[in-house]
């Protein structure tokens, strides 16, 4: 499996921002941090910036998965795409509304083919008592994001590499999140060497 993340998290802050945008900020920070604290001190830095927008493109075998989003601590918004099956996801004031196709419906929120095929195109509204809420809002707000960003098991550095003009540091780890049987890969999160210490590509 292969995956490309490439984040921008960056806050209304002029200070953030200009650190964000133009690459320049405190001499490296990460300096003899362990992978582990590397990680670490990327969630924070995430955390502290309030936002991000992301976009991921997994694939596996022939098939190819496209996600893209924005995320805060309280709202989100989510887009994933798998060859003809799609779907939507808005986190805004506490409800989350989520329009797809069929199959998308189906993924997303359980539906069985006929409610998926009825409900398809259409947005939908699903509340804090509905049984979806809560994985929805894992997967969209900014704590999820992060948390799908860090590499798992067994961690290693990956050396330096120049993401979008900003000097990264890379962490090497296992797939994160949920992994399906039988998908076996890794995965390395270049995180920005100096402060704001943001995750930059995953």
């Amino acid at each position: 499996m292969q995956r490309t993340r490439s984040l921008l998290a960056c806050t209304a802050m002029a200070t953030l921002a200009a650190a964000c945008s133009s690459g320049s900020g405190s001499p490296a920070s990460l300096t003899g941090k362990s992978p582990a604290e590397v990680l670490d001190a990327a969630s924070a830095a995430a955390t502290a910036a309030g936002s991000t927008h992301y976009v991921l493109t997994e694939t596996a075998g022939n098939q190819t998965q496209t996600i893209t989003g924005d995320a805060t601590s309280t709202d989100g918004r989510q887009s994933i795409t798998t060859g003809a099956v799609h779907v939507q996801v808005v986190l805004v004031h506490g409800v989350a509304y989520v329009m797809g196709t069929a199959g998308g419906l189906g993924a997303a929120l359980g539906f069985s083919a006929g409610v998926a095929k009825t409900y398809a195109g259409k947005w939908i509204a699903v509340g804090s008592s509905d049984s979806p809420y809560g994985s929805i809002v894992q997967a969209v707000t900014l704590n999820g994001t992060i948390a799908e960003l860090r590499p798992t098991g067994r961690l290693s550095l990956a050396g330096t590499a120049i993401i979008s003009g900003r000097a990264a540091l890379g962490v090497k780890g296992g797939l994160p999140g949920q992994i399906p049987s039988g998908v076996k890969g890794s995965t390395t999160l270049y995180v920005a060497s100096a402060r704001p210490t943001v995750p930059l590509k995953f």
